[in-house]
């Protein structure tokens, strides 16, 4: 049953992280497909089995967040299961308000990329360790982080990876598209599916002893990268790291590209509050000219709020570029 196997390769990634069936599990999440419905059954699933406690990221208000962390320190779950960048937004909310929160044993994040600032501020906020998760709808998890926190081990036993940079295979180490092949899907075969995102394969052993293939330099989807005049791809994940996160008076911040060479940056202050300076899109500016070409235009969009997907997630880069113009481009350099 295909079902059934993702959902033990679930668990047994789960357990990576200290999770173990039947313990307490705290999720901040924004699907609305995955939220339990309001039935008795469910209930009564939730209470004795599953034991889960939501937090909807579709929309986060102070009220919302504060809440859940008086739940938080009432539930006391064993693991913090999360939207990478929801729960970003959450520790920062908590340091900014100088609030204690409870401490899980450990944190998972997925459906968005974890990147380096976000795992050092997660771990800050709850003083534990934190795994990185990889999945997508149409075949499950696909790769999760053990221990060692050295790439992403694969489901190999049902679905089988491939990178691919430009029309050929990459090499061991080299950033493509990833293709997969599941192998457990009989009613709709997915054959070397072009899920969309980017990385690298390790095929070396992990000092973990797992002897499972993984994934390295997980930059996130395609539309993920901002793609400069003479083709080469920036990561939206470099930007965010060494751009935006160095005003932090900028507030949240999205990236939008349509045209190679130009890009947007639509910013939403604070409290709603315009507190950005002049020097602050001029460093804007001047920084993505540095790392994305020196011909560069950058354009500013100021917004009280910034949109969410239908899944509930918010986008930190949405580039409509095209990966096509700089397909086969070394995206070594620019990607955290």
């Amino acid at each position: 049953d295909v079902d059934l196997s993702r959902k033990a390769a679930t668990k047994r990634h789960d357990g990576w992280a200290g999770y173990r069936v039947g313990d307490k599990l705290a999720l901040v999440w924004g699907a609305p497909r995955d939220m339990p419905d309001r039935t008795w059954k469910s209930y009564l699933r939730n209470h004795i089995l599953e034991r889960r406690l939501w937090l909807d990221t579709g929309c986060f208000t102070e009220e919302k967040m504060l809440r859940f962390d008086a739940e938080l320190k009432r539930f006391r779950p064993k693991v913090i299961l999360a939207y990478a960048r929801a729960l970003k937004f959450l520790c920062q909310f908590y340091k900014d308000r100088r609030i204690t929160p409870y401490q899980p044993y450990s944190v998972i994040t997925s459906a968005e990329v974890l990147d380096r600032e976000a795992r050092e501020l997660i771990r800050e906020v709850f003083g534990c360790d934190v795994f990185d998760r990889y999945g997508c709808r149409e075949v499950g998890p696909l790769g999760s982080e053990c221990e060692q926190h050295d790439g992403l081990h694969t489901m190999a036993e049902g679905l089988y990876f491939e990178i691919v940079a430009g029309d050929r295979l990459a090499q061991p180490g080299q950033i493509g598209k990833i293709v997969v092949t599941d192998f457990l899907n009989d009613a709709m075969p997915l054959v070397r599916y072009e899920i969309g995102d980017v990385a690298s394969l390790d095929a070396s052993p992990c000092p973990c002893g797992r002897g499972l293939p993984r994934l390295k330099n997980l930059a996130g989807r395609v539309t993920d990268f901002v793609v400069g005049s003479d083709g080469r791809l920036v990561s939206g994940v470099f930007l965010a790291t060494y751009v935006i996160a160095k005003r932090s008076s900028l507030g949240n911040v999205q990236i939008l590209q349509e045209s190679p060479g130009r890009l947007t940056y639509r910013i939403a202050p604070p409290n709603g509050e315009a507190s950005s300076t002049p020097e602050d899109l001029q460093f804007l500016r001047a920084a993505t000219q540095e790392h994305v070409g020196h011909d560069t235009i950058v354009d500013f969009q100021f917004v009280n709020e910034l949109p969410t997907e239908p899944s509930g997630k918010t986008l930190f880069c949405r580039s409509t570029a095209g990966w096509g113009a700089a397909a086969g481009t070394s995206l070594v350099e620019h990607v955290t």
